[in-house]
């Protein structure tokens, strides 16, 4: 398996799902960040 990494430069929809995904497994008390905090 190989893993890519990229630099974001832009909060796509596609970042910001990806976010809120991620987030909560590893914060149950912090919300996923919204467009304007990415």
């Amino acid at each position: 398996m190989s893993v890519t990494i990229e630099i974001a430069t832009e909060a796509t929809d596609e970042l910001l799902d990806a976010f809120a995904r991620l987030v909560p497994q590893l914060s149950q008390s912090s919300p996923p960040p919204d467009g304007a905090q990415v």
